[in-house]
């Protein structure tokens, strides 16, 4: 978890932590929530042997979650607020997209019943910064 720690004080020194302790605590509950999705992409897929286990039941329970979330805070974590959450929260769903399911992120199938997921996702992968990060980074198992 110090990568949490970490994304907690990048967040707050450069503004995307939200503007209230309240806001705050949303963006490190999402921090925390995409870290823990990512230790079940790391360990049912990328280094396990459970992909299957990982389409048809760790999807199914964290993708509608991850929706609700989404629509409840108007398109991001913390309502209306683009914070160190939505960027926690996109790294660990682009890495299940492209590494462990190892499909395109252009539209993945398994976004499709999602559409507050798909919206994000889409408008996440093409921000300012993120895009050229995308474009740039060595493929990596993880």
């Amino acid at each position: 978890m110090q990568s949490v720690g970490i994304c907690d004080y990048l967040g707050k020194k450069y503004g995307l932590a939200g503007s209230t302790p309240e806001e705050n605590a949303l963006a490190l509950m999402t921090a925390m929530s995409a870290e823990d999705f990512r230790i079940k992409v790391f360990t049912e897929v990328i280094f396990g042997d459970s992909k299957d286990k990982f389409v048809n039941e760790t999807l199914p329970r964290w993708l509608p979650q991850i929706e609700r979330n989404l629509i409840a805070g108007n398109g991001h974590f913390v309502p209306s607020t683009f914070t160190y959450g939505d960027i926690c929260m996109f790294d660990a769903l682009q890495s299940a997209i492209t590494k462990g399911l190892k499909v395109s992120d252009e539209y993945p199938e398994c976004l499709i019943p999602y559409p507050a997921i798909s919206v994000w996702y889409s408008e996440m992968k093409n921000k300012p910064g993120i895009k050229e990060h995308l474009e740039s980074r060595l493929d990596a198992p993880f």
